[in-house]
């Protein structure tokens, strides 16, 4: 899997693997994409997952940059550059036009 040593803690401490990933027999989930877990309403209380909608929002660099961005002006005055580093979303115009100013005086 892609955190084998979550894998391996968990598989030491008692923790049984259901290996048919289309099963609904599990206590906990590791899922990249809703698809893995199918619906959310659908699980029962004692099963935990650690996806949530939109997570891509805080969970993948572009996500991040865009939320910090988009959402500075809720942030009090704070300077996202001075707690994150400066980034930019190159599928974005105005993002890629502020890099090149950024790159031209860095």
């Amino acid at each position: 899997g892609v955190f084998p040593g979550v894998r391996k803690a968990l598989l030491a401490r008692g923790w049984a693997e259901n290996e048919d990933k289309s099963s609904m027999l599990w206590d906990l989930k590791y899922a990249l994409w809703q698809r893995d877990i199918g619906e959310p309403a659908e699980l029962d209380d004692a099963q935990v997952i650690n996806y949530f909608a939109r997570n891509s929002e805080v969970t993948s660099k572009v996500g991040l940059c865009n939320t910090l961005l988009n959402n500075a002006c809720n942030l009090d005055g704070v300077d996202i550059n001075t707690f994150y580093p400066r980034c930019y979303d190159l599928n974005n115009p105005t993002q890629v036009e502020s890099f090149v100013d950024d790159f031209k005086l860095t």
